[in-house]
């Protein structure tokens, strides 16, 4: 199959989709009997050893009295980590963790550390909505790595492939419109 895919694109979407990289995440999932935080989601600037803390019980019933807290290792950290003890990188996050919201982070009931070897793009195509190839049967290329690294650009890149897909009525291409759309290929 991969042999069919390579040959049916055309070399600058082949050679695109080649140049994207992405590096490891570490996350830790924690519960613990707390009070709900004032905070639903921390976004942590870099270099830090976390990117993300939330309370993901925010999402569900607020009146548990057991929390679920979500954090994320930054990508620095993830990728120093990514070959080491996992149990470790959980520690040397719930400590990050402790220090930024509240000592009570240490105290959980439940622990689960995973590991993601390639869910940071660390090389997309940011100038792209998305890639599409047109020498066979369409197939159009989204998600992350292109429109912004983030859930967003990943989001926003569907709507583009969408929108190519299924034009608006009155020649109006929805997304398109906002983000360059990304083919190598002619586009109606």
């Amino acid at each position: 199959a991969l042999k069919w895919i390579t040959e049916s694109l055309e070399p600058k979407v082949l050679e695109a989709l080649q140049s994207v990289r992405y590096g490891p995440s570490i996350c830790v999932v924690i519960r613990c009997e707390m009070a709900a935080p004032e905070w639903h989601g921390i976004q942590i600037s870099p270099p830090h050893t976390l990117s993300w803390i939330a309370d993901d019980t925010s999402r569900r019933r607020v009146d548990q009295p057991v929390r679920t807290t979500v954090m994320h290792g930054s990508a620095q950290f993830s990728a120093e980590w990514q070959d080491r003890d996992l149990e470790k990188a959980a520690d040397e996050m719930l400590h990050a963790a402790a220090e930024i919201v509240d000592g009570q982070v240490l105290n959980f009931s439940d622990r689960m550390v995973h590991r993601w070897r390639y869910a940071l793009v660390t090389q997309g195509i940011p100038d792209q909505a998305f890639l599409a190839s047109n020498l066979g049967p369409p197939v159009y290329f989204c998600g992350d790595a292109f429109a912004g690294a983030k859930v967003e650009g990943a989001w926003l890149s569907g709507q583009a492939v969408a929108a190519a897909i299924c034009p608006q009525p009155g020649g109006r291409q929805g997304a398109q419109e906002v983000l360059r759309p990304g083919s190598f290929s002619e586009q109606s």
